[in-house]
């Protein structure tokens, strides 16, 4: 589930919100959005909407043969811009892009 903090005017036309929030297994995450308007109609939209969550961590990098450090996080980072750019695809292309940053890390 996804929390917003509002502050400012009600949820009529534009509303001010500050932070955002998520339900995660250790309890509630905030994440600041600064000074950001939004249409009431925007934040509606986002009622039922889940954060994607990119189906791979740096534990999986390293049973790839991958020695665990700023390499598994270098690769990490890759895979993660990449799967924003495509638009998080599913977990058999993220492994993909897994395979194709390990291929170019050993270069």
């Amino acid at each position: 589930m996804i929390y917003l903090a509002v502050f400012g005017a009600p949820l009529t036309w534009l509303t001010r919100v500050t932070l955002l929030s998520r339900d995660t297994p250790a309890g509630r995450e905030w994440f600041p959005l600064g000074r950001i308007l939004f249409h009431a109609a925007a934040v509606a939209a986002l009622d039922g909407w889940t954060v994607p969550q990119l189906p791979v961590r740096g534990g999986d990098i390293v049973a790839r043969g991958i020695a665990a450090g700023p390499e598994v996080a270098r690769i990490l980072q890759g895979v993660e811009a990449q799967w924003v750019a495509e638009d998080y695809p599913d977990a058999a292309r993220v492994a993909e892009l897994v395979d194709q940053m390990i291929g170019r890390s050993s270069d």
